[in-house]
């Protein structure tokens, strides 16, 4: 029998650069991809935590995330355009 994959609660809020464009467009004709949140458009913040010893594990959850990623949107998806914004500590 067969089963239909389901996708992961944890991406459910994620949305392709394309998406996030196409919402952008739909909130404010003037906006172009890289404008600020002041014209409507959606930024997306990836916020990490922990150095050390602990950055191996946020690492290794980030190279899963953008293998799943890949499954879900193609293998050219890359963790990065998803999101306008990276920051972390150490």
């Amino acid at each position: 029998f067969s089963q239909k994959k389901k996708k992961p609660s944890i991406y459910s809020n994620l949305k392709s650069k394309e998406d996030r464009s196409t919402i952008m467009e739909n909130n404010s004709p003037s906006c172009k991809i890289n404008k600020p949140p002041s014209c409507g458009s959606l930024v997306t913040i990836l916020s990490l935590d922990g150095g050390g010893v602990r950055g191996i594990i946020t690492g290794v959850i980030l190279a899963y995330l953008e293998k799943q990623l890949q499954e879900l949107d193609g293998e050219d998806a890359r963790l990065v355009d998803y999101f306008d914004v990276v920051a972390g500590t150490s």
